[in-house]
């Protein structure tokens, strides 16, 4: 079964979408009367209803309570306001139910709701909570700000810098009364902007006995590329005799050191650090690669009581001595993860489903819907159902996506998209928990999470002509891309899966420097060794994916 099969009742809905999108909208009109089936109903009047506008044609209410009839409703708002027909624009307003609404539709929603009703709260919220959207937030941020306090400006400063938009929050700050926050603000968003003499200039005139210029220190040591540097950073505070941050920056800083290999570094930072599971684990790492693998068992045992995860403290004390018993206590431990995978070579881990086989009317929808390839417009039905009914069995047997945060870890190993490879689903699993809109910090989006950089490169590579990144929302672009991705990875590193895994999320270059530092004699080895704290974690989830996922294909 392909990712999107179509059934024959699919087939005449299809062809009506086909000649609408050719804008030959008569002849849609046409085919859209000829849909007879009565659980597509809403979709076919909607398709009506935009022909009618578009001919001013008498239009018919979509009177089932679904999501698009909301978003008919919201167009129908926009339509009236925009003609400047504000007491129809009101009256369509209230008929609108927003829990239907996706984040970007409510935004708008929020801005005709705020000019129709003229209301000044509405687009103070506008102007901070969603600065972010350029069409609605900061629009109405720039007709209002004069007459925003100094806590709502700094609410929308720190908007924009949860959204890295750090040069318009750099414009905003002007209007902010000077102060050392302030200053530190200003100061973080020079550093991640890559401004760093400038930031060093602005830390000389931030208070040393405020948390702000403990803060700018932290942020200024952390990204500094000079070693040199970090250490006269840190030396400044030293000097400001806070053990918290002296605590937490030493502490990067020996992480840092270890995996470049660093030890003289290592060394000096990691007497600053305090005695915590951190230190502990790279006191032995140290120990059990640079000193001696007995020394290191010895120092673990010593310290056991400070590693809370007891399968990897297990499995290492194994690693360091030798000692099957180490080995075994994995083996036999009630939890299931990458470390007890690793002892007992097999999983026997049975994820679970909450199937049912009375699906209601309003859910089949949903699934014919999906079955179409309008899986936008099914993911909002199914959200809204869930809003409305609560009603998980459901929402699960015909969209799972949707209700998986909702949902106990054995539930979660679903598989919305067809047959497709384990590693896909086991990496779509980790990057996007299955949404397909997810943008990330690092501007990674759609299900398989690419970053711009690495989607406009795959489509160089395979010469896909028109590529826009926006395409990564489509589902079946961005599986379709994640595929070609991991197979290229698995080719580069000649088949092996943890490092292709490690590559997707860290980047190739970060394994093969990781390879050539470190003489690694297992995979164990290798995840403690990469540089990065995220694509440590990412590699044994998403391995613990993949093995759960054959097992699943195996049944």
């Amino acid at each position: 079964m392909g990712i999107f099969p179509f059934f024959s009742f699919g087939y005449d809905f299809n062809t009506c979408l086909n000649i609408f999108r050719e804008e030959k909208f008569i002849k849609a009109s046409s085919c859209f009367h000829k849909i007879k089936d009565k659980h597509l109903a809403p979709y076919k009047r909607y398709y009506l209803n935009l022909i009618s506008q578009i001919y001013d044609n008498e239009e018919k209410n979509i009177t089932k309570k679904t999501a698009i009839k909301n978003y008919y409703l919201l167009s129908k708002t926009a339509r009236a306001f925009y003609k400047k027909n504000y007491k129809l624009a009101e009256n369509y307003l209230k008929k609108i139910d927003y829990k239907a609404l996706d984040e970007e539709s409510f935004i708008f929603y929020l801005y005709l709701k705020a000019n129709i009703l003229n209301d000044n709260s509405l687009k103070e919220i506008l102007a901070t909570r969603y600065i972010y959207n350029r069409a609605y937030g900061y629009k109405t941020f720039l007709e209002i700000y004069q007459n925003l306090s100094q806590k709502q400006l700094w609410q929308a400063v720190k908007t924009l810098i949860s959204k890295r938009m750090y040069l318009r929050a750099e414009g905003i700050l002007p209007l902010i009364k000077s102060s050392d926050k302030k200053r530190y603000y200003l100061l973080y968003i020079y550093v991640k902007t890559k401004r760093y003499k400038e930031a060093k200039q602005l830390l000389k005139t931030i208070n040393p006995k405020t948390k702000w210029y403990l803060s700018a220190l932290y942020i200024l040591t952390y990204y500094s590329k000079d070693w040199n540097e970090k250490r006269e950073l840190f030396h400044k505070l030293l000097k400001t005799n806070n053990k918290e941050y002296i605590g937490k920056v030493a502490t990067f800083l020996a992480k840092k050191a270890f995996h470049l290999k660093k030890l003289s570094e290592f060394n000096f930072y990691k007497l600053y650090m305090p005695k915590s599971e951190t230190k502990v684990w790279y006191e032995f790492l140290h120990k059990y690669f640079f000193i001696s693998k007995k020394q290191a068992f010895k120092y673990l045992s010593k310290n056991s009581k400070f590693i809370p995860d007891k399968n990897k403290l297990n499995y290492w004390l194994y690693l360091s001595s030798r000692e099957k018993k180490y080995l075994n206590f994995v083996k036999n431990s009630p939890v299931f993860d990458f470390y007890k995978i690793l002892a007992r070579g097999e999983n026997n881990f049975k994820p679970k489903n909450l199937f049912t086989n009375n699906l209601k009317e309003d859910y089949i929808l949903v699934k014919k819907l999906k079955l179409l390839g309008l899986y936008d417009k099914a993911y909002k039905e199914a959200k809204y159902l869930y809003k409305k009914e609560k009603d998980i069995k459901q929402i699960y047997t015909v969209m799972p996506e949707v209700v998986i945060k909702e949902l106990k870890e054995e539930y979660r190993f679903i598989k919305p998209f067809g047959d497709l490879d384990p590693l896909v689903y086991a990496t779509m699993k980790q990057e996007s928990l299955f949404y397909y809109k997810a943008i990330s910090i690092s501007n990674a989006v759609g299900l398989m999470q690419f970053i711009p950089s690495t989607a406009y490169w795959i489509s160089k590579v395979r010469k896909d002509k028109n590529f826009d990144i926006v395409k990564m929302f489509n589902p079946k672009v961005s599986i379709d891309y994640g595929k070609w991705y991991l197979n290229y990875l698995l080719k580069r590193f000649n088949g092996n899966v943890f490092y292709a895994i490690s590559a997707y999320n860290g980047g190739e270059h970060n394994i093969i420097r990781t390879i050539k530092r470190f003489d690694t004699k297992n995979i164990a080895e290798f995840i403690e060794t990469h540089p990065f704290d995220e694509t440590r974690n990412y590699l044994k989830k998403v391995y613990t994916n993949y093995v759960i996922y054959q097992t699943l294909e195996e049944r």
